[in-house]
């Protein structure tokens, strides 16, 4: 029986964010940010407005795709303060899709899972491996009337409200992009980097003939090329 991944349309969303937002960019999460802002203006403060934390943001900000930063920046204009409130949400929803998927996708390509059938992967779901999963911190504040709350975003929500098959999410060995394996026993994003892993196992498994060949190859390149310096009068 097929599943109902209603879902799968917006998590391919969250996926195409998160591998646009490459490491030379690095956009730091919520907890550094706050950590670097209070390094920047030399000050620790309970709370820091908006506008101070993205102006903390900013040198990383300038560096996405136009797209993500046109995305990050295009929130309703109201007040200064609304929209500064606005675009901090919005970078932080960015950071929290970034930082949650690569490391659930890191988590569920370095295990041995995907090498199982789907009996004995299901199994282990329901056993060891959401231990090793990492926790995902939503952030917890104290509000105005001093009670504690905890500050969520659409990304977050999303998670929770869908049964979402973590196990599915992954992380290309080839090209270390993020992505939805439609088969369970699918280990790369493409054809094409399909194509690279199995030469590259194949490579592995038969490391010496492979070195023996190259070895060959090489040795009769440079007969060749011996031959030609000699005919042109250079040896």
């Amino acid at each position: 029986m097929r599943k109902n991944r209603d879902y799968l349309s917006e998590l391919l969303f969250y996926i195409d964010i998160a591998n646009r937002i490459e490491m030379k960019y690095y956009l730091p999460n919520r907890e550094e940010a706050f950590d670097m802002t209070v390094e920047r203006l030399g000050e620790a403060k309970a709370h820091f407005t908006a506008q101070e934390l993205i102006d903390t943001y900013m040198p990383s900000l300038e560096k996405l795709p136009d797209d993500i930063y046109k995305y990050i920046f295009d929130v309703a204009e109201t007040t200064t303060k609304k929209k500064d409130e606005g675009v901090l949400e919005k970078i932080e929803l960015v950071a929290s899709i970034y930082h949650t998927l690569i490391r659930i996708a890191s988590c569920v390509s370095e295990s041995n899972l995907i090498n199982y059938c789907v009996h004995e992967l299901l199994d282990e779901f329901d056993s060891n491996f959401p231990e090793t999963l990492p926790v995902i911190n939503v952030g917890i504040t104290i509000n105005r009337e001093g009670i504690l709350t905890t500050k969520s975003n659409q990304f977050f929500d999303f998670i929770t409200n869908n049964k979402i098959e973590g196990y599915r999410i992954r992380l290309c060995p080839i090209c270390s992009k993020i992505f939805w394996a439609t088969r369970l026993d699918k280990r790369t994003c493409s054809k094409a980097c399909g194509n690279i892993l199995r030469q590259r196992i194949w490579q592995e498994e038969n490391k010496d003939d492979y070195n023996k060949k190259r070895r060959g190859n090489y040795a009769y390149k440079k007969q060749i090329k011996n031959k030609k310096e000699k005919n042109n009068g250079t040896l």
